[in-house]
């Protein structure tokens, strides 16, 4: 639907009497930001951009909303744009493990690793039982090579949050370095459990169940 579609729909409903107090711009805010998904799945970043735009008229510091207009000026090559938008987030929600990987991710395409390690470490510093905080720590050291010391940020992140779908993905890919594809498979197993939309990993674990690693046959 698109944006002058939707607030259409919203003012029919709005002068049917169909909406309550409180619940207009919530609502038309929701459409907004189905909207902006669907137009970015779709690869329509520009689209995207203005109804997540549009949202953020009616829910300034929603952080969903943020991180899909950052995913949009990054998309677009925006990368400035993204990287300021990403520390936005992070600044309203501090765990906010996406946007922290996103901005992560970006300070190291751009050559400032260690920017993105420094402002990890400070993540961790300030909020010391963040699984999140754990997690991002464990993966800068893995894309170091140090698949022992990342090993331990996991499951220190597991200990604290044994229910951190994240965490279990990238242990399962230490798992799968140190050649234990059958332990992978159960992390990636429990973590589908809990976050289904992860096509990577749902794929990943029916590579390895096709060739045998399951839980009735563990590596």
């Amino acid at each position: 639907m698109s944006r002058v579609s939707a607030v259409f729909v919203f003012f029919i409903l709005l002068t049917l009497g169909c909406l309550t107090p409180g619940m207009e711009m919530e609502q038309l805010r929701a459409r907004y930001a189905a909207d902006g998904q669907r137009a970015f799945r779709q690869g329509g970043y520009s689209e995207a951009r203005e109804h997540f735009s549009a949202a953020l008229r009616i829910a300034p510091n929603d952080c969903e909303l943020l991180f899909g207009l950052g995913r949009c000026a990054e998309a677009e090559g925006k990368k400035t744009d993204a990287e300021e938008i990403y520390r936005r987030v992070v600044e309203i929600r501090p765990d906010y493990a996406e946007a922290r990987r996103a901005r992560t991710n970006l300070l190291i395409a751009t050559g400032r690793r260690s920017d993105a390690e420094r402002e990890v470490k400070t993540w961790l510093a300030d909020r010391p039982q963040s699984a999140s905080a754990y997690v991002e720590d464990g993966w800068l050291l893995l894309q170091a090579g140090d698949v022992d010391s990342a090993r331990g940020r996991f499951q220190q992140a597991l200990d604290l949050n044994p229910r951190d779908a994240r965490a279990m993905v990238e242990l399962g890919r230490v798992y799968e370095r140190l050649d234990h594809p059958g332990r992978a498979a159960e992390l990636y197993r429990r973590s589908l459990a809990l976050q289904s939309d992860q096509p990577e990993i749902r794929e990943r674990l029916s590579s390895l169940e096709k060739a045998g690693f399951n839980a009735a046959k563990p590596d």
